[in-house]
């Protein structure tokens, strides 16, 4: 849990940088605001969803299906992200 902790703070500094440098100064509080809302709607969808899961198929079926979804985000982000190298200062 620990572990877990820690990677949850570097990676919302992480994701807060990124998405400041992306976008533009005129639109920082629209954006995190979208932000906020999105992250507070999935924690409100995804507690409803896994606990009707955890009811339907029992506990490890929504970790399982919690790891997919995740894997399947990961693999769509994947190629936009790597466009965030021409935001680093010493990029050519």
């Amino acid at each position: 849990m620990t572990l877990f902790g820690v990677h949850a703070a570097a990676g919302g500094a992480a994701d807060t940088t990124v998405r400041q440098h992306a976008t533009p100064r005129e639109f920082l509080g629209r954006s995190n605001s979208i932000n906020q809302f999105a992250s507070m709607g999935g924690v409100t969808i995804g507690a409803a969803s896994g606990s009707l899961l955890a009811q339907r198929l029992g506990l490890t079926a929504g970790f399982w299906v919690a790891g997919t979804v995740m894997l399947i985000i990961a693999a769509h982000a994947w190629r936009p992200l790597g466009m965030l190298r021409d935001l680093s200062p010493d990029a050519k």
